[in-house]
């Protein structure tokens, strides 16, 4: 059972999605920017706990520097997106577009492969007719499928 403050809580979030919506669409600009800005920060703070963990990490193992430079280097991507916001967005956009190839290319892969799987599955299994698949009653004992095994069988054995 929901109880007000749910109720109020899910109206909170409709009307605040639907001022950030109309944003938006007002002014796609600033709601670009905005995302550019919030993806920045996630990056910075993101490079500085990598800088952080690696240092912590250096008494479990000699390879920490790679973590500290891949940190140091993630920083300073999200600082140049910060000051230079139209290069920020060409990135993010060229990003999301290699993404978008990528993994389009993989689930093509992967359908690709399923269809071949499939294709060598059929040709293995005998082909289906309507003689084998009618199912009928046999001594009382309910529905059958004839081309299922009498061990494989759901219901009473027959005796």
């Amino acid at each position: 059972m929901t109880t007000a403050s749910d109720r109020c809580r899910i109206a909170l979030e409709g009307i605040v999605c639907i001022v950030v919506g109309l944003l938006a669409l007002l002014s796609p600009d600033a709601a670009a920017l905005a995302w550019l800005y919030l993806v920045s920060g996630f990056v910075v703070v993101s490079g500085i706990l990598h800088m952080a963990g690696a240092i912590q990490l250096r008494k479990h193992f000699a390879g920490e520097w790679i973590l500290i430079v891949n940190g140091a280097l993630t920083t300073l991507f999200g600082i140049v997106m910060i000051l230079l916001p139209l290069a920020g967005l060409l990135v993010l956009t060229s990003l999301l577009g290699a993404y978008s190839v990528f993994f389009g290319v993989l689930l093509l892969a992967v359908a690709l492969k399923l269809r071949a799987r499939w294709r060598t599955q059929a040709a293995a299994r005998p082909a289906v007719t309507c003689l084998n698949s009618v199912t009928h009653w046999r001594h009382g004992q309910g529905m059958r499928v004839m081309s299922v095994p009498q061990n494989q069988r759901a219901g009473p054995k027959a005796s």
